[in-house]
């Protein structure tokens, strides 16, 4: 688990969870868990607004204590278009300050399961259908990156939102 807080308007914190296999979070003992919340998750979930949780499917890898999120939706009714994450993530790397850069493909199927612990917020769940993260070296190379734009040419067919964050905390745990 790794949370980001905002460093720019957008939502306030970016949280992902890694695991093992996207499967983990549609088996019958995770969605045991989500379906019998904790008194704290009672508690909380409700002050958890505008949630956008999307199960993904990562192609990339990278880390840093500065991300950008590109959280991208399919621009008009019709399927998600397909992203050509060769050419943009080339781009990518060849932009000042840009470490590494990872694509999240939703896996629909997974993302779409309602849970008691979903419903607690009062509101449904946002979703993307696919986000791009960032990497980068410092918060500057984030804000020049903004400023610069997009490489919109591996973005056809998508509305992009732009966000960037600062890393605040990491966990590793293994619970096999």
């Amino acid at each position: 688990m790794r949370r980001y807080h905002a460093a720019s308007d957008g939502p306030l914190v970016f949280v992902r969870y890694e695991t093992c296999a996207v499967g983990v979070l549609s088996s019958a003992p995770y969605l045991a868990c989500l379906n019998d919340p904790t008194p704290w998750a009672r508690e909380a979930q409700p002050n958890f607004l505008a949630n956008s949780r999307t199960v993904c499917v990562r192609e990339g890898w990278a880390e840093s204590g500065t991300a950008i999120t590109i959280r991208l939706r399919a621009a008009g009714p019709l399927a998600s278009p397909a992203l050509d994450w060769a050419g943009l993530s080339n781009a990518l790397m060849q932009m000042p300050g840009v470490v590494g850069a990872e694509s999240w493909r939703a896996d629909a199927g997974r993302t779409t399961a309602a849970t008691d612990e979903m419903r607690l917020g009062g509101a449904e769940d946002s979703h993307v259908d696919h986000a791009v993260i960032v990497h980068v070296r410092d918060l500057d190379a984030a804000r020049s990156m903004v400023a610069a734009g997009l490489p919109a040419r591996w973005l056809a067919g998508f509305s992009a939102e732009t966000i960037s964050y600062q890393l605040a905390a990491a966990l590793f745990y293994n619970m096999s």
